[in-house]
């Protein structure tokens, strides 16, 4: 197209092929999806678009241009389709490859859905390119407006970034849980956060608002999942706070008290 050639760029993309029983697929969608290259699938979409209104007469006028948008809207259709357990599992088992995954995760519409997708893409991943699929988890985690959706994305994200920007990505996540007006569930955003980040003010951040929770179940959940990080003098108000104790803050009691 971009060689003035759009009578072939119609021509592939009017050509598709069996894909089962009454299932048929474009070709030139089939082997840009293959290979992991799907913006330029969706390029030619729009270049063959503008190609069709420029010239009607000759490139099929309205009736392409809808064509080639419903199209590009099967694109979307199909990725949002792919849950990220699924891209991860694609990959794993070998059906596809993790250019092809990355490309469909990429295009997530949900940030909190691309985040898990990218970032569960990760391991998989060939060493030189990691660090760039990580920072594009870490974009997407940033734009979940949920402040406790957004603390628990860049906590799990925080193992994943290099030495040197783990810093970073846990103070944001430190920002992400101080934003959440749920009692519990701040307390379990700080919980999470506690052993990434074991110095005082984290924990006794993590503490207050575990101690905090009005309801006491819920409050001893908090306490339960925070007991592993306790500081020996945060036991007992951790205990009495709890009321029924959690066998996990017992046990605890027990080892520092031998």
């Amino acid at each position: 197209m971009r060689a003035g050639r759009p009578d072939d760029l119609h021509r592939l993309l009017s050509a598709d092929t069996p894909t089962g029983p009454g299932g048929r697929t474009n070709v030139w969608f089939a082997a840009h999806d293959r290979a992991g290259t799907l913006d330029e699938y969706l390029l030619a979409l729009d270049l063959a678009a503008g190609a069709a209104q420029a010239a009607p007469d000759r490139h099929g006028g309205l009736g392409a241009e809808m064509r080639y948008a419903l199209m590009r809207a099967s694109v979307h259709t199909i990725t949002n389709n792919l849950s990220p357990p699924l891209l991860r599992l694609l990959v794993e088992h070998g059906v596809w490859d993790v250019r092809r995954a990355l490309s469909h995760a990429r295009r997530l519409a949900d940030p909190g859905t691309r985040h898990q997708a990218l970032a569960g893409l990760v391991p998989h991943v060939p060493a030189e390119a990691r660090s760039a699929v990580v920072g594009e988890a870490l974009r997407a985690a940033e734009a979940i407006t949920d402040p406790y959706s957004r603390a628990v994305a860049l906590t799990g994200l925080a193992s994943c970034v290099p030495p040197d920007r783990a810093g970073v990505v846990v103070d944001l996540a430190l920002r992400a849980a101080a934003a959440i007006t749920g009692e519990y569930l701040r307390a379990a955003a700080l919980a999470r956060l506690a052993p990434l980040r074991p110095v005082a003010e984290v924990l006794d951040a993590a503490f207050r608002a575990a101690v905090g929770v009005t309801d006491a179940y819920s409050r001893a959940n908090a306490l339960t999942g925070l007991a592993p990080n306790l500081r020996a003098d945060q036991l007992l108000p951790a205990l009495q706070a709890g009321g029924d104790i959690p066998p996990e803050l017992a046990l605890r009691r027990g080892a520092a008290a031998g």
